[in-house]
């Protein structure tokens, strides 16, 4: 097979957790079966490779400035050696594949499912009264101008743009993007393992679990809204007091809500508590445990926990921002809220925890929505029809 090099650039790959580094873990055994010869360009350490591909790691150890050099030296040294190049996103793999595209010439495919400018000034705080589109206009200081400006050169320059989901498709356009270098690859998590002998009220009493547990997964940060999903717990507790919210994931915000939850204890009894980061396959046991799964987010492209919720039968409760409603529909798949809403979450977890024929239904709707519209089969066949030029 012509063209089969592929030099993938990502930030993150596994052992590491998040949606790149999920998907990789995957699809790199398929396009290894179809004849494609990968090396891997990342970040990390000295973590151990157990897939079929080489992989180079810049160390996070180094202060920025050299870590980013390094990236994108190495990025330009392997594309000479490679056919393709497929970075997995517009922050510095996206910068790094943009030059060594442009110096070796080489085909650049590049994965976008969010906005680096975007999310930098959210969650600096510097776009709190703006929404997506409009912000997209605004000056709003040189570093995110900056941002907007690398994100267009790698977008507009490179020969297919792949995303997640229609918004992101919309979004795309909007930046300039021409429609048909644009694909949509929706992501797919039915390679998820499902352990067959796993019983959910040992995991709750293991855990020292409250009857019912509310589960939210995502970055903590200020625009997952995890801070207001703490305020109306002591509320929910006096119309249930046999509730447990549990958190996973990392962030800024991470000691901040673990404080609050600790007050939350004190002052009311309530059980919440943050875990961290924590290795996929113990998420997956999180999620079966689950009786309602939230995500209290400002904006999103597709949320992948989403996906990982209805593909475990967790009901869901989210936003209907971005991507969001492509999976989840009001009533039929999920219950959907106005982010930050105090007075709608608190609504939108008692009908899933206290319903449990509508929590059923909706777990089920969501399930069947997943395998018409969000299979692996076609997640793997979007990707290879892209890389088989």
């Amino acid at each position: 097979m012509k063209n089969n090099r592929l030099l993938i650039i990502s930030g993150s790959f596994p052992p590491s957790s998040g949606g790149p580094a999920s998907l990789l873990a995957n699809l790199i055994p398929v396009l290894a079966k179809e004849g494609f010869k990968i090396t891997v360009l990342t970040f990390g350490d000295d973590e151990k490779n157990k897939l079929p591909c080489r992989v180079e790691r810049i160390s996070r150890k180094k202060n920025k400035f050299f870590r980013i050099l390094n990236l994108v030296s190495r990025a330009v040294i392997l594309a000479f050696k490679n056919d393709q190049i497929y970075a997995f996103d517009t922050y510095w793999p996206g910068f790094s594949a943009l030059i060594a595209s442009a110096v070796c010439r080489k085909r650049l495919i590049v994965r976008f499912t969010g906005d680096s400018a975007w999310e930098t000034a959210l969650n600096s705080g510097l776009a709190e009264n703006d929404d997506f589109f409009s912000f997209q206009k605004r000056f709003v200081n040189l570093k995110i101008h900056v941002l907007k400006i690398c994100r267009g050169a790698i977008l507009k320059n490179c020969r297919v743009v792949v995303t997640d989901c229609d918004f992101n498709k919309k979004v795309l356009e909007s930046f300039g993007v021409k429609k048909k270098r644009i694909e949509v690859a929706r992501n797919s998590v039915d390679y998820l393992p499902i352990p067959s002998d796993f019983n959910k009220e040992f995991f709750k009493k293991q855990n020292n679990l409250k009857e019912k547990v509310i589960l939210t997964v995502c970055g903590m940060i200020p625009g997952k809204g995890v801070e207001k999903i703490l305020e109306i717990l002591p509320d929910l507790k006096k119309d249930f007091p046999e509730i447990s919210f549990v958190g996973l994931g990392g962030g800024p915000e991470l000691e901040k809500l673990a404080g609050k939850s600790r007050e939350l204890k004190n002052r009311f009894g309530v059980d919440a508590r943050f875990l961290g980061d924590l290795p996929r396959n113990e998420v997956i046991f999180w999620y079966l445990a689950a009786d309602a799964y939230i995500l209290n987010t400002r904006h999103e492209g597709m949320a992948h926990t989403l996906l990982e919720a209805a593909y475990l039968g967790t009901p869901v409760a989210t936003t209907g921002a971005g991507g969001n409603p492509e999976i989840i529909e009001d009533g039929h798949t999920g219950l959907v809220f106005d982010f930050n809403d105090g007075e709608q979450i608190k609504s939108a977890l008692k009908k899933i925890l206290f319903d449990n024929d509508l929590a059923e239904k909706l777990a089920a709707n969501a399930g069947e929505k997943l395998k018409s519209n969000f299979s692996w089969k076609k997640a793997v066949e979007a990707n290879l029809r892209i890389l088989k030029y």
